[in-house]
């Protein structure tokens, strides 16, 4: 890990880390695509993880950020009964899915286009 420091009265007041190291020091997800939020920018690997691998979209990001399915319906406040329901339909109220958008840090755009 490439760390600075920064020092205040010889000693160590600040450590400055590569954001990368960060999201994986806070288990964080990577944002995705928000410099442009008109455009649902969806990763290659998401997209094989839905077509050919016959995934619903939910269920296609959360494997591709690696989060459990019991740490995102944690996150989202239902079991994680409901969401292995939700991930194998495919199909859910707009409001469950800007949750889910919202705990995997990415657009409901890029969750449902």
């Amino acid at each position: 890990m490439n760390t600075q420091y920064i020092y205040h009265d010889n000693k160590i007041e600040y450590v400055v880390i590569p954001y990368r190291d960060y999201l994986r020091l806070a288990k964080q997800p990577e944002p995705v695509a928000k410099e442009d939020e008109d455009i649902a920018r969806i990763p290659h690997a998401v997209v094989k993880l839905n077509v050919i691998d016959g995934l619903t979209m939910v269920a296609a990001w959360r494997k591709y950020l690696k989060i459990s399915q019991k740490d995102l319906a944690s996150r989202v406040g239902m079991t994680q009964g409901a969401l292995s329901q939700i991930e194998k339909s495919g199909s859910n109220h707009r409001a469950t899915l800007e949750k889910l958008a919202a705990a995997m840090n990415i657009s409901l755009a890029q969750l449902t286009d």
